[in-house]
């Protein structure tokens, strides 16, 4: 993809303002204007592998965030959509499209890499069903089933559409 396409891609940043209860902060602007400098500095046949460390990243930060694991054990949730169901729904979907860009993103990076699609759905759940047994000791963290599960639809998805 061409620097242009990505620079003008990302002028679709402000949209975010036409969203109810959304807001654009500065570490977003920074984000992308990071990215787009990564994307002139990182060689073309890098920028998968970049690209997956960065996501994966991104990923663990966001999971096992804010990181003080001196909580109780506090159970993990086997209902598909527990939490998203008991947050507001504005929010809840926001939270749902999000992981499901990050997690078909790891899922597509993986496939990418000369992986099949299963196999890669299936690393990603694994990897998300590990994170969420670390969270069941992070206080405030409600930890259940339904990243792992949404990894694996987003492997499916992208196969049928593939």
């Amino acid at each position: 993809m061409p620097t242009i396409w990505l620079a003008l891609a990302m002028l679709a940043l402000p949209l975010r303002l036409l969203i109810a209860d959304r807001m654009l902060s500065k570490s977003e602007v920074l984000a992308a204007l990071v990215a787009l400098l990564l994307w002139q500095i990182i060689h073309d046949q890098a920028r998968q592998g970049a690209a997956w460390v960065l996501l994966l990243s991104a990923i663990v930060l966001r999971e096992l965030a804010p990181f003080h694991f001196q909580g109780p054990f506090h159970g993990f949730s086997w209902t598909l959509f527990g939490a998203t169901m008991e947050a507001s729904s504005s929010a809840s979907v926001a939270v749902i499209l999000r992981k499901a860009f990050e997690y078909g993103g790891m899922v597509w990076l993986l496939r990418a890499g000369k992986m099949g699609y299963l196999t890669a759905g299936i690393a990603v759940a694994s990897l998300l069903l590990a994170l969420e047994a670390i969270q069941t000791f992070l206080p405030g963290r409600q930890a259940e089933i339904t990243d792992s599960v949404l990894a694996l639809i987003m492997a499916l998805m992208l196969r049928l559409a593939g």
